[in-house]
């Protein structure tokens, strides 16, 4: 099997670098049908800022455009932190998009979500989230 480029489509640009550092990160797909295409990835400033958290994009043209990010990952009410987030996503045979993800707890706001010192990590909850009609509702994160 050979992976070839067909053509592209940009799923994401800041359309205000000078006003705001926003960067994408870390994308995964998930093919919803033969034109359409579910793309999950991260806006923030940097991998450990505390704006940095997960957003889809949609492409219902096989990926030569895509829609405004939107936000899938919604804690619950009873589940306020201040958290840089992560998320990733596929699909499963049933249809069902499937995220795995992660809240990584900053008590502390001038320190990142590594320990550089030892390379160990900040508080983490880790969560799944689902979506049974194509990625357009979400469940709320269940943690394990």
């Amino acid at each position: 099997m050979s992976i070839s480029i067909v053509s592209t489509g940009l799923i994401y640009r800041n359309t205000k670098p000078h006003l705001r550092a926003v960067n994408a990160w870390h994308p995964t797909l998930a093919i919803i049908s033969e034109t359409e295409i579910l793309a999950a990835f991260e806006l923030g400033q940097a991998p450990e800022s505390l704006n940095y958290h997960p957003r889809i994009a949609r492409s219902t043209d096989g990926g030569q455009t895509w829609s405004g990010p939107t936000q899938f990952i919604v804690p619950g009410q009873d589940f306020k932190l201040r958290a840089s987030m992560l998320g990733r996503i596929s699909r499963m045979s049933d249809g069902t998009i499937v995220g795995l993800g992660a809240f990584l707890i900053r008590n502390n706001p001038n320190e990142g979500i590594l320990n550089h010192a030892n390379f160990g990590y900040v508080p983490t909850k880790l969560f799944t989230v689902r979506s049974r009609d194509g990625g357009h509702n979400w469940s709320f994160p269940e943690l394990f």
